[in-house]
């Protein structure tokens, strides 16, 4: 499969999750708005999601893709399968020894999450962090089975899996939140975890996976993947710590503003990230492809996936960033979030969709850097950052309250793409690829375009456009993206960035149109 039809399945997907992911958003705040009682579920599923990043399930299966190719290559599909299975299972194992002190540790580690809360809120969160906490198992198997299908370029099945637990999660918060009250958020991310490993695991089937039961195998011993884990640990380790001093820090502030937050995090990651995800995740297996079998090419392969990148991220911004307000009120309803509130929230997201083109360049240097194996310069470069903007998370809250957050959601993301560039720098200078000047101008002048001719409009039709209600909010929110978005476009194709004209150009093809006929000519005769 190509590498182009590879990312449009994975995104096609990816804005599917995407949007049960903020329809999810929209049913949790009709039900809890910013309650106290929401704040307790985050901060137990935050806590969770902070425990699954200590099995270093990701970074796991970053080290493990490359050597399963180099296996795969060398040895065959059967040896590879087996050292696959091997580190399955010494992780599982580990696992459930952290889940049973996870259990015994719950309120201690509730009480540093969120210092903020009170005795009793924080008895709540123990109590829901340990129901969350068997789902830790389920979890890191995803992943690392998630990462095998990618790495047999089975790019849309895994995804799809995640795409129905989320519709698992969806109907059980509908289904169950009348009559659970905020217990049915945890029952429902139950529900959406059993989906998630069923699919995943037909989806094993399919590709005729064979689960060994072994702790050993002559091709790969696991002292020396612990090794490289332990580097890995570090970064794991100190952004556990980052984030623990980011969650407190921020339950000290006015109740609600931790719900904002956490409200703006996940939709963030549902959205944003998830629109870079299909290009990293092509172009990682990819490039730990093209390092095991001896190819050059991982220059251009860089330079292609960063292309692509920022175009996503220049679309994005064009779109998000006279939206967000009237988005969010129209989602979660101004009612309920109060005015306050929704303004933070609103500009948080705009500087968290800002911040796109940053992410993208560390994503891309990132899976650079791990295909070559430059895995102990990597994470230290990044436990390094991590501890810096812990430091500064602590200090810049207290100082400058919500502003001093935004300033350190920006000092993370900037920080950790500069770390990766300066690895590959140091190391491999001549992987060390940044955007394509020439189309990052280019992109960066469509966007501008675009928030231009949406600012003209809601200039023009702002003063008599009815803003009261909430489909009128959506209404207003889709026509100024719309409109953005279009203005973007238009601006790239006139200044004649490739990937647009590509994607004319196969638009036209399947149409049988334009140009289109021609080229289908072309490929007829030859």
């Amino acid at each position: 499969m190509s590498t182009g039809r590879s990312i449009g399945i994975l995104t096609i997907l990816n804005l599917a999750g995407a949007v049960l992911a903020v329809v999810n958003s929209v049913i949790i705040a009709w039900f809890f708005g910013t309650s106290r009682a929401l704040e307790v579920f985050f901060a137990a599923s935050t806590l969770e999601l902070l425990i699954s990043g200590l099995t270093q399930s990701g970074q796991l299966a970053e080290i493990l893709v490359p050597i399963y190719h180099q296996v795969r290559f060398r040895h065959g599909l059967e040896k590879a399968q087996a050292v696959f299975a091997m580190v399955v299972n010494w992780t599982m194992f580990l696992v459930a020894a952290m889940s049973a002190a996870l259990w015994f540790l719950a309120p201690l580690m509730v009480w540093m999450l969120v210092p903020g809360f009170s005795p009793a809120d924080r008895a709540l969160g123990t109590s829901m962090f340990r129901w969350l906490i068997p789902l830790l198992g389920a979890q890191v198997l995803f992943a690392l089975f998630r990462r095998l299908g990618f790495a047999e370029r089975q790019f849309g099945a895994p995804e799809a899996t995640g795409v129905a637990g989320r519709l698992a999660v969806l109907g059980g918060t509908i289904a169950l939140a009348p009559w659970l009250g905020i217990w049915a958020l945890v029952v429902a991310l139950w529900a959406g975890q059993i989906v998630q490993l069923g699919g995943c695991l037909w989806v094993l089937r399919r590709m005729d996976y064979r689960h060994h039961f072994i702790l050993r195998d002559s091709t790969l011993r696991m002292r020396d993947l612990w090794k490289q884990l332990s580097y890995s640990f570090v970064y794991v380790g100190t952004t556990q710590v980052y984030a623990y001093v980011l969650n407190a820090a921020v339950s000290l502030l006015p109740q609600g503003t931790y719900a904002a937050f956490k409200y703006v995090q996940q939709l963030y990651s549902k959205t944003g990230n998830i629109l870079l995800s299909p290009i990293s995740v092509v172009y990682f297996t990819h490039a730990s492809q093209a390092a095991a079998e001896g190819a050059s090419s991982a220059r251009a392969l860089a330079r292609t996936a960063l292309a692509r990148g920022l175009g996503i991220s220049a679309l994005a911004v064009a779109a998000i960033s006279l939206t967000a307000h009237p988005l969010l009120a129209g989602l979660w309803g101004a009612n309920r979030f109060g005015g306050e509130h929704l303004y933070f929230a609103a500009t948080l997201l705009v500087v968290s969709f800002a911040l796109l083109p940053a992410d993208s360049l560390g994503l891309i240097a990132r899976k650079t850097a791990m295909s070559l194996g430059l895995v102990k310069h990597q994470y230290l470069a990044a436990a390094l950052v991590q501890l810096v903007c812990a430091l500064g998370a602590w200090q810049l809250i207290a100082l400058w309250d919500r502003a001093g957050l935004m300033a350190v959601v920006a000092l993370n993301s900037v920080g950790l793409a500069t770390a990766s560039m300066a690895v590959l720098w140091i190391w491999r200078r001549e992987l060390a690829v940044f955007f394509p000047l020439d189309t990052l101008w280019r992109w960066g002048l469509s966007a501008l375009c675009g928030l231009a001719l949406a600012a003209g409009l809601r200039l023009v039709l702002g003063a008599w456009f009815p803003l009261h209600g909430r489909l009128l909010q959506l209404a207003w929110a889709a026509l100024l993206g719309g409109a953005s978005l279009a203005g973007c476009l238009l601006a790239a194709w006139s200044l004649r960035v490739p990937d647009v004209q590509e994607a004319q150009r196969r638009l036209f093809v399947k149409l049988g149109v334009g140009q289109g006929r021609k080229v289908k000519r072309e490929e007829s005769v030859l």
